[in-house]
């Protein structure tokens, strides 16, 4: 069986070879440097991550629980003005009932997230990771 390019002298050029390592050489060195700059970088995105992800749920809970006192004032308004005897205290009281149900939806949809940006940062960047590489 012969090989192809069997008994066949190296045909490359000494000073090809030369110029060739040399690339070579400089890419990997440059390579080498971006992984090092962007090692660097690594640390304070995931602390900036973090610090975004925690103001941010904050402020989910901070609106959640907002309209949560709203509501409950709707609902304490409407029990004194006679919710089912007057349209107005109806109205408080429909007003309450909605926002209700739109802070258990908000509450609800980030309370997750909110504890693992807390409790469980590391946790939290592999989620974010995941949802990045997923998308």
């Amino acid at each position: 069986m012969v090989w192809a390019g069997a008994g066949r002298k190296d045909a490359m050029n000494p000073d090809l070879q030369k110029q060739l390592a040399e690339m070579l050489a400089k890419l990997t060195d440059a390579t080498q440097n971006a992984a090092i700059w962007v090692g660097g970088q690594v640390p304070p995105l995931i602390h900036e991550k973090i610090v975004l992800g925690r103001a941010e749920m904050t402020g989910f809970i901070i609106l959640a629980l907002v309209c949560a006192l709203i509501a409950s004032m709707l609902f304490v308004s409407s029990f004194r003005h006679g919710w089912f005897t007057t349209d107005n205290g109806f109205a408080r009281f429909m007003g309450g009932c909605a926002l209700t149900v739109f802070t258990l939806g908000l509450f609800g949809s980030n309370i997750h997230e909110f504890l693992m940006v807390w409790f469980a940062p590391r946790l939290y960047i592999v989620e974010w990771l995941k949802s990045m590489v997923t998308k």
